[in-house]
């Protein structure tokens, strides 16, 4: 989840591109192209509130690969 968060930090307070942003997280562009999508698509917005908890960012942090991983490890039942 860090990663995800630092991600966002550099995307919107920092105004990296998603090459930058990759080199500091050790990360394909690709990786930091599909979060900032993913964000996009969940319908959040930067600043994230304090209130916002792991299962809130659930939809950012999952792909359709890792979802069975991420229902485990957040305790969603399928």
């Amino acid at each position: 989840m860090r990663k995800i968060n630092e991600v966002l930090r550099l995307r919107f307070e920092l105004k990296r591109s998603h090459r930058q942003i990759a080199h500091s997280i050790g990360a394909a562009s690709s990786t930091v192209a599909d979060y900032l999508r993913r964000f996009a698509e969940a319908g959040l917005s930067w600043p994230l509130s304090a209130a916002l908890s792991e299962a809130d960012m659930y939809p950012v942090s999952c792909t359709q690969k890792s979802v069975a991983f991420c229902h485990q490890r957040i305790g969603f039942r399928k």
